[in-house]
């Protein structure tokens, strides 16, 4: 393997389960988390294009290109997932918010 292992993130933090994102602050690290990983995947994209565009006689960087396809492939599905996660986790937020505005709404009918 070559460099290109490296600058995949390794140890990741643990994903927050979308019943577990309850709060705004949560959401927030949510979507930080996968900010930080658009802007990770989108320098291994630049990287890709450099290597594509190398016209070297003596180094050959398809080996390097292929290897950074399948991180960056890697990379795209994992943002899906937790993208989908975090749609998932605005729903259930919703709900029980509106949850909550019906009980209150109510109480206060009922009293």
């Amino acid at each position: 393997a070559s460099s290109l292992a490296r600058d995949r993130p390794g140890s990741a933090p643990p994903v927050v389960q979308p019943a577990q994102a309850r709060t705004k602050s949560e959401f927030t690290r949510m979507t930080a988390r996968i900010g930080g990983e658009i802007y990770g995947t989108t320098q291994k994209l630049e990287k890709l294009a450099q290597l594509a565009q190398s016209k070297s006689l003596f180094d050959d960087p398809t080996v390097e290109i292929n290897e950074l396809t399948m991180i960056i492939k890697q990379d795209l599905s994992s943002l899906n997932a937790q993208l989908r996660e975090v749609q998932e986790a605005m729903r259930l937020y919703r709900n029980g918010g509106a949850k909550r505005q019906q009980e209150t709404h109510t109480q206060h009918i009922a009293e």
